[in-house]
């Protein structure tokens, strides 16, 4: 018994099998290849975009960290600006207010000074009196 027999059903079957594995090749391969293309190339052109985005948010937060550092910088640079010349200004106020005091002072220790010996000379002439008349007295004499 001969398994392989070539007669016209073998050769049948062998068209029929190509005709349907051309149909299916026409009906199905070959749309579901071409929605694939689409598919890869949707998403490669997707992908390059986002590759864009995303180096397009990179510089732009690169450039906002190097705004934010130098106004951070100018920031300090000003504060310690500031500071500097508040200090100046401070110590022109105490200087100022130190030579008004000691000018106060002194004009005060003048006066005093001034009122002390009008004083003296008042008590001094009021004493000389005072002596002569307690002079005259334990010695005596009436005034």
């Amino acid at each position: 018994m001969n398994i392989l027999v070539l007669d016209k059903w073998f050769f049948m079957q062998l068209v029929n099998f190509l005709l349907i594995l051309w149909l299916l090749r026409v009906v199905l391969i070959t749309p579901i290849r071409r929605m694939l293309k689409k598919r890869a190339e949707a998403i490669a052109a997707q992908t390059s975009e986002i590759d864009g985005f995303t180096s397009s948010a990179d510089s732009k937060i690169k450039n906002y960290q190097a705004v934010l550092e130098d106004s951070r910088r100018e920031a300090a640079n000003a504060r310690q600006t500031l500071r500097e010349e508040g200090l100046a200004k401070e110590k022109a106020i105490l200087e100022d207010a130190g030579s008004q005091a000691g000018n106060t002072l002194k004009a005060a220790q003048a006066q005093v000074a001034g009122e002390a010996k009008t004083a003296l000379e008042t008590m001094l002439a009021g004493v000389s009196g005072m002596a002569d008349k307690a002079a005259a007295k334990i010695l005596g004499q009436s005034a």
